[in-house]
């Protein structure tokens, strides 16, 4: 029977993907139905590898062949978890949960993160930093938490204010502006407040967005009645990257300080 999977492995191109009924393809859909399991060629070692998805399949008549981590364990990875979130599983493995929202189709991951918003706190990163993602994805995924008031956590935080930092450390640069402008309010006086500014200012002078901090400050201003950040170690982020990137030096002396001591 190897033999014979190997033979169409060969003509299909591996991976190869088996169907009830006994069927293979070189699809994971075929005939709308969702694969059963996969067989996957080790290119150093020549052993077939097979990866059962459903329960269902007749496991007895496969010995499930050892394999030792390759240079392309995240691929195969991905390759799992698109046949498990194809049979409508909830990526329970973080190694799987990784490399699909790291690396899966931006159409894909936006079913799932529909079906399945409440992210944990390591994949959210995954998901935010995912370069084939369209922005409204990510868009619609914030904006989804802010409208839905149910709690998750005690003390009442909802799930985008226990988050923000987070979101705010990983979210494309090109979406901050957005974030802040449309959000701010909305983790503004939390207990998470100022670990998300922190977030927030690290990210901002790490890439030398100064002109994101002064947009931040613009939205901050009408909510605190303060010209500055509530942090109190400013100035110790900002002179760990100063000497770096003198564009954040002279932000720092030329435009933030004397905005702070505006009404002195």
């Amino acid at each position: 029977m190897w033999s014979d999977l190997d033979a169409i492995g060969e003509k299909l191109g591996y991976p190869i993907y088996l169907f009830q009924g006994g069927y293979c393809a070189n699809s994971m859909m075929c005939d709308k139905q969702t694969a059963m399991a996969v067989v996957r060629k080790l290119p150093r070692s020549g052993k077939l590898q097979v990866f059962m998805v459903s329960d269902d399949f007749p496991q007895t008549q496969f010995e499930i062949m050892p394999y030792a981590m390759e240079d392309g364990d995240d691929g195969w990875n991905l390759q799992k978890a698109l046949l498990q979130v194809m049979n409508g599983c909830k990526l329970s493995d973080f190694r799987l949960a990784r490399a699909f929202l790291t690396e899966g189709h931006s159409t894909v991951v936006a079913k799932y993160v529909k079906t399945y918003p409440y992210l944990a706190a390591n994949e959210i990163a995954c998901f935010l930093r995912n370069p084939n993602l369209r922005e409204k994805v990510i868009k619609d995924w914030i904006v989804w938490h802010s409208k839905h008031e149910q709690t998750l956590f005690e003390d009442g935080k909802t799930y985008l204010a226990f988050n923000a930092s987070k979101i705010v450390a990983s979210l494309k640069i090109e979406l901050l502006g957005w974030f802040i402008q449309t959000f701010l309010k909305e983790f503004f006086g939390t207990d998470m407040f100022a670990e998300t500014e922190q977030a927030l200012l690290k990210r901002c002078l790490d890439l030398g967005r100064v002109d994101l901090i002064n947009l931040y400050l613009t939205e901050l201003e009408p909510l605190n009645g303060f010209y500055g950040l509530y942090g109190g170690d400013v100035f110790e982020l900002v002179q760990a990257v100063a000497e770096d990137n003198p564009k954040v030096a002279s932000w720092y002396a030329n435009e933030y300080l004397p905005r702070t001591t505006v009404d002195a």
